[in-house]
């Protein structure tokens, strides 16, 4: 028999990387995903080391596997690709993340300028701008379009004011269907509410 000593052995377990039973085990511990996302995440190791390094730059982890295991994987497997090979790169989904996190953008803007994002690449805020995408966050503006919306719906502005408080909704949908999705829905429905 070979015997291995304790020091050999303790070397070895040193050089090991992280094993994915101890990634996912982390990532439920330290960044409060469930085990499913903490599953898909560590099944490859590319797409775990993706995860890492957009996280590392600051991103939300429950946003980022999100889309990483939304529809970002679903664009990698689709095109047979990895995720080292995607032109849409960690420091690029952190910046998209933090901007739906800032509410520059929502996130539905996201999923419209993501499939562009993953083919060509390139920063989201500038893509954002270029196509005039931001949100609509002016208070002031966001109170001018409630005005019209108001003035438009006088019916149901008296049914709300007589207790049918689901008609918000109705108003806030027709906030975002005027301004494309846009409107800041959290600033849009406590400027509604208050008029």
């Amino acid at each position: 028999p070979i015997e291995i000593s304790q020091d050999l052995r303790d070397t070895w377990r040193d050089e090991l990387p992280e094993l994915p039973a101890q990634k996912r085990h982390r990532y439920v511990e330290k960044f409060n995903l469930s085990a499913y996302d903490s599953r898909v995440l560590t099944d490859e190791f590319p797409m775990a080391e993706y995860f890492e390094a957009v996280v590392d730059l600051g991103a939300d982890p429950k946003l980022a596997a999100n889309w990483i295991t939304g529809d970002i994987a679903a664009y990698v497997n689709a095109n047979k690709i990895n995720f080292s090979e995607l032109l849409f790169l960690p420091v690029q989904l952190a910046e998209m993340i933090n901007m739906i996190t800032n509410g520059k953008i929502s996130g539905k803007i996201a999923k419209d300028i993501l499939s562009e994002l993953l083919l060509n690449g390139g920063s989201p805020e500038k893509v954002v701008k270029e196509r005039g995408l931001g949100m609509i966050s002016d208070s002031s503006k966001i109170s001018e379009m409630i005005d019209e919306l108001l003035d438009l719906y006088p019916d149901e502005v008296k049914a709300f004011r007589n207790g049918k408080n689901k008609l918000q909704g109705f108003f806030i949908g027709q906030l975002m269907k005027k301004t494309s999705g846009k409107v800041d829905p959290k600033l849009a429905n406590q400027l509604l509410l208050k008029k």
